[in-house]
């Protein structure tokens, strides 16, 4: 399996995002590799990189100084809400002294 991480293009004086192009994968001999490009400041991230952050980000932009990415704001993670609720019932017996 081939997998071609994120490439971020960004302003090289804010480090606001222009483009982001997202991760890719596909059988062998599927996917090309990325070329450099010249004139826009970039920078690649390898497969699989921050990936539960992207996947619940909000905001974020790139260290101008450092080139590396900053998470601004992120969701909440998804809640499993059967374990929450076990964890609730189990909460309220012992409070209960029941447990």
């Amino acid at each position: 399996m081939q997998q071609i991480g994120r490439r971020i293009i960004y302003d090289t004086t804010t480090g606001k995002i222009i483009m982001d192009s997202g991760e890719m994968q596909g059988s062998d001999g599927d996917l090309k590799e990325r070329g450099a490009i010249s004139g826009l400041a970039y920078i690649d991230l390898p497969y699989g990189q921050d990936s539960d952050k992207f996947n619940r980000v909000k905001s974020y932009h790139v260290d101008i100084t450092t080139k590396t990415v900053v998470f601004d704001e992120l969701y909440d993670p998804p809640v499993d809400k059967d374990a929450e609720i076990a964890t609730l019932q189990q909460q309220l017996l012992q409070s209960q002294g029941v447990i």
